[in-house]
């Protein structure tokens, strides 16, 4: 289903998640639950993460804690915005023709969908995952 903006078809439907780079997850959850009022609706290990999700209305963030971590590479942060679009191939073909897809153009699966991901240099350096959910 296409929404309409300014003459257009807009392709993404609703930020499906946003993830945090944390360096202690534990020691973050307090922060969530007790300061903020939010409940931890998860977690999970994949690859070299462990992965907390909080739910807030609809929208998932996500503590993102790595088992190792690159030297030089930044502790804590914003780590990327994954935005939700009802047909991938569409979005992938789209945003590659505007030069915004990165040498990855199939789609790939993920937990509870398949994604891609935009180039970062032509994202003025943030993480965009585009899911199109199962």
């Amino acid at each position: 289903m296409s929404r309409r903006h300014e003459g257009r078809y807009a392709l993404i439907k609703k930020i499906d998640h946003v993830a945090i780079d944390v360096e202690s997850i534990d020691e973050l959850i307090p922060f969530y639950r007790d300061k903020l009022g939010l409940s931890v609706g998860g977690s999970m290990e994949a690859g070299a993460a462990r992965m907390v999700y909080i739910p807030v209305n609809g929208v998932n963030v996500i503590l993102t804690q790595l088992k190792e971590r690159e030297a030089g590479k930044a502790a804590e942060g914003l780590y990327q915005i994954s935005l939700e679009v009802d047909d991938l191939a569409a979005a992938i073909k789209e945003y590659a023709r505007k030069g915004l897809i990165a040498a990855e153009t199939e789609p790939r699966a993920a937990p509870g969908g398949q994604v891609a991901y935009l180039d970062q240099a032509k994202t003025h350096g943030i993480r965009i995952q585009l899911i199109q959910r199962t």
